[in-house]
C-alpha cells in the first residue's frame, strides 16, 4: 500500500488513475478538509470529512479543490486479502472493498482521528520499510477497513436494494470462496451467517435450485 499526503494548495490539484504502481488494484482517498471529485465511469463528489473508496481502478482522475488536505493511497489485492483475513466479518469486508463509494465522516471525530493515524503510519512505513513491514501495513489497513464497515452502518453500503435472502445467499457464496479448502460443514457456514442449517438449505434451493452442499 502506498500513501501520499494531500497538502493544502492555492490551486486545485489533479492525479491520474492511469499512472499507478502495477500491483495497485484499489484507490482510497481520505479528505480531512476541503472538497474534491473522482471521475471514472461515474463521478464521486467528496466533501470533507469523507473517505472515497474505489474498488476497481478504472481510467479516470482525482481532483481536489484549493485548500483540501488529507491522504490518497493505492492498495494491492494481496494486501487486501491479508487485511480482510478469514473471520466471520471478513465476508462483509470482502463485499465492501469491491464497491465504489464515498463515506461521510461528518460527526465522527474519533473515527477521523483513527483513520488519520493509520494513514500517517502507512506513509511513514513507505518512507523506510522495516522488519515485518507487510504485517504492519496489513494491520493498519485492517483498522481502516473496520472503521469503514462501522461508519457505513453495515447494510446501507453493503447490500443496497438487495433482499435479505439474496444478501444471505451472496454472503454464503463469499464464505465458500474463503473457506472451501478448510472443508467447513454446512452447520459451520450457517453459524457464520447467523441462521440455522435448515434455513440455509431453503435459501439455496429457492435461490439457485441447489442445496448448499
Amino acid at each position: 500500500m502506498r500513501v501520499e499526503r494531500i497538502d493544502s494548495s492555492l490551486h486545485p490539484r489533479f492525479w491520474s488513475f492511469n499512472r499507478r504502481p502495477s500491483d495497485a488494484e484499489r484507490q482510497v482517498v481520505l479528505l480531512i478538509d476541503g472538497a474534491g471529485e473522482a471521475e471514472t465511469e461515474t463521478r464521486h463528489a467528496i466533501a470533507a470529512p469523507a473517505l472515497l473508496w474505489l474498488g476497481d481502478l478504472k481510467p479516470g482522475r482525482l481532483r481536489t479543490e484549493a485548500g483540501a488536505t488529507g491522504f490518497r493511497g493505492t492498495i494491492s489485492n494481496d494486501l487486501i486479502i491479508a487485511a480482510i483475513g478469514d473471520l466471520p466479518e471478513s465476508v462483509d469486508l470482502r463485499y465492501l472493498v469491491d464497491r465504489d463509494f464515498v463515506l461521510s465522516l461528518a460527526g465522527a471525530p474519533d473515527q477521523i482521528g483513527i483513520l488519520e493515524r493509520c494513514f500517517t503510519g502507512i506513509s511513514l512505513e513507505n518512507q523506510q520499510a522495516r522488519e515485518a513491514s507487510p504485517l504492519l501495513l496489513s494491520a493498519l489497513l485492517r483498522i481502516i477497513l473496520v472503521v469503514m464497515l462501522r461508519q457505513s452502518s453495515g447494510s446501507e453500503l453493503m447490500l443496497p436494494g438487495v433482499g435479505e435472502k439474496a444478501g444471505l445467499l451472496q454472503r454464503f457464496r463469499q464464505l465458500v470462496e474463503m473457506n472451501f479448502r478448510a472443508h467447513w460443514s454446512i452447520a459451520q457456514y450457517a453459524e457464520a451467517l447467523g441462521i440455522s442449517p435448515d434455513r440455509l438449505h431453503a435459501i439455496c434451493t429457492t435461490g439457485i435450485g441447489k442445496p448448499p452442499k
